[in-house]
């Protein structure tokens, strides 16, 4: 019997340690991500991204995702303070944000980044909600509150990679 943390253990080892995600996660080859092909490779810098959540077995299941599927190792963080102090040292593309976190919540930590609390250069980059949260009218609190994008949890590898493409592609050759 799996307790959701062994589920998201197996989950997190079948993505870690299996031939290419396409085959196990059903993510066809258009789903690739753009910033990880040799073009976008050569044309621009490895893009950063912030993974921003409290609950581990959700930031290992995002970052194999992310790993195996678009080679991209995200930074992380465990709540919105810490991704602000990580947004001061260091110039992120994207931000993966979960909306319910201690000491800072993601939509706290979202607004703070568009007041310039994290420095100029982060207030416009794209936040995009990861949430249990997906009651009608969740999406519209995530994008009043400043964020650029919504997505659910459980994550869906689909919706990920085509979120990574939409908001990387933009500034990274896609």
């Amino acid at each position: 019997m799996f307790t959701p943390g062994r589920s998201v253990l197996l989950f997190s080892n079948v993505l870690t340690r299996s031939p290419p995600a396409r085959h196990y996660l059903a993510v066809p080859q258009s789903f690739t991500i753009l910033v990880g092909s040799e073009t976008a490779a050569t044309n621009a810098a490895s893009p950063q991204v912030l993974l921003v959540d409290d609950t581990e077995s959700n930031t290992l299941v995002a970052k194999a995702i992310l790993k195996r599927c678009g080679s991209v190792v995200p930074d992380t963080a465990e709540n919105g303070l810490e991704a602000l102090e990580k947004l001061r040292k260091r110039r992120y593309h994207l931000i993966f944000m979960d909306c319910m976190m201690p000491e800072m919540d993601g939509y706290e930590a979202t607004r703070a980044i568009r007041d310039g609390e994290a420095g100029t250069e982060h207030m416009d980059v794209p936040i995009v909600a990861l949430t249990a949260n997906a009651m009608q009218g969740d999406r519209e609190i995530c994008l009043a509150s400043g964020m650029s994008d919504y997505l659910t949890k459980p994550i869906d590898p689909r919706l990920l990679v085509e979120s990574l493409n939409a908001w990387l592609g933009r500034k990274h050759g896609g």
